[in-house]
C-alpha cells in the first residue's frame, strides 16, 4: 500500500481522474457561461468520459490492496465477493468507452468539419449507443473469472480477478481503436485548413492530441497481445489528450476574442 491509501502503482490513474474531471468542469463552465459553443460542450462530455474510464481503472486496480491474496482475507472479502465486485465495476469501464467512442467522433465532425450527412445523423448514433448500454450487463460483454489469474495484487498484475470477456468485446475493441487512427486521419487532412479554428498552430495542438490517444492504444493492444497483464497505459494517454486539446481550444477562444476586440 505504500504512503497511500491506495496502490502506489495506480497513482497515474488517480491523477489521471483529477486532471481529467477538472478540465471537463472547466469546459462546462465556459459553454454555459461565456457562449454556448458546442466544440466547448462536445470537449466537457468527452474529457469526462476520459475521466470516468481514469476512475474505473483506479477502482478495479485498488478492490485488492498490494500483497493481500486474491482469495480474500479475514474479516474482508471472500473471493466470490472480490470476483463479483470486479465484475460490477469494470463494467461501467465499457459505458465510459461507449460514451467516449460517440462523443469523440462527434467532435472529431464538428471540429473538422467534415462528413456532414453522417453529422446530421448523429442523433441516430447516440440512440444506438443508449440501447446498447444495458447489454454491458450481460454476458455478452463480460463474466465473472472462475479463478484468479494471479496471487495478489501487484504492478505486475493489477486485476486478478479481470474478468473473462464475451462475444461483444471483440468488436467494440476493433471499433474503437479503429476509431483513434481515423481521428488522426481526419485532423490529418484538415491540416491545412482548419475549417472551426482558422489558426493552423490550434489544429496542430488538437492532432498531437488525438496522435498521443493512438499511441497509448495502440501501445497498450500490444502490450495485451504479448501477455502483459499490469497496470493500463490509457489513463497516462488519456490525461495528455485531455491537456493538449484543453490548451489548444483556450487558446482559440482566446485568440477569437482578440480578433474580435480589435
Amino acid at each position: 500500500m505504500g504512503v497511500l491509501p491506495i496502490n502506489t502503482f495506480t497513482v497515474h490513474s488517480l491523477a489521471g481522474f483529477l486532471v481529467n474531471v477538472s478540465l471537463a468542469g472547466f469546459f462546462w463552465v465556459i459553454y454555459f457561461k461565456l457562449g454556448r459553443r458546442k466544440l466547448d460542450l462536445l470537449s466537457a462530455n468527452f474529457i469526462a468520459c476520459t475521466a470516468g474510464l481514469c476512475l474505473v481503472s483506479l477502482l478495479t486496480d485498488n478492490l485488492i490492496p498490494s500483497g493481500m491474496p486474491s482469495t480474500g482475507w479475514p474479516q474482508g472479502p471472500t473471493a466470490e465477493q472480490l470476483a463479483l465486485s470486479t465484475l460490477r465495476v469494470h463494467r461501467f469501464m465499457y459505458v465510459f468507452a461507449l460514451l467516449s467512442t460517440i462523443t469523440q467522433l462527434h467532435f472529431l465532425l464538428e471540429y473538422c468539419d467534415r462528413l456532414p450527412g453522417l453529422r446530421r445523423r448523429i442523433g441516430w448514433l447516440y440512440l444506438a449507443v443508449f440501447l446498447v448500454l444495458p447489454t454491458i450487463w450481460t454476458s455478452l460483454w463480460l463474466t465473472t473469472r472462475g479463478a484468479p489469474a494471479a496471487a495478489t495484487s501487484s504492478w505486475n498484475f493489477a486485476i486478478p480477478w479481470l474478468p473473462d470477456v464475451g462475444p461483444c468485446v471483440g468488436p467494440f475493441t476493433l471499433t474503437w481503436y479503429g476509431l483513434s487512427c481515423f481521428g488522426v486521419y481526419l485532423l490529418w487532412r484538415s491540416r491545412r485548413k482548419p475549417p472551426q479554428s482558422g489558426d493552423l498552430r490550434q489544429s496542430k495542438l488538437v492532432l498531437q492530441a488525438f496522435v498521443v490517444q493512438m499511441l497509448t492504444c495502440v501501445g497498450e493492444l500490444a502490450l495485451v497481445l504479448s501477455g502483459y497483464e499490469g497496470i493500463s497505459l490509457i489513463p497516462i494517454g488519456s490525461t495528455l489528450m485531455g491537456v493538449l486539446l484543453a490548451v489548444a481550444l483556450i487558446r482559440f477562444r482566446i485568440e477569437s476574442h482578440m480578433t474580435m476586440m480589435r
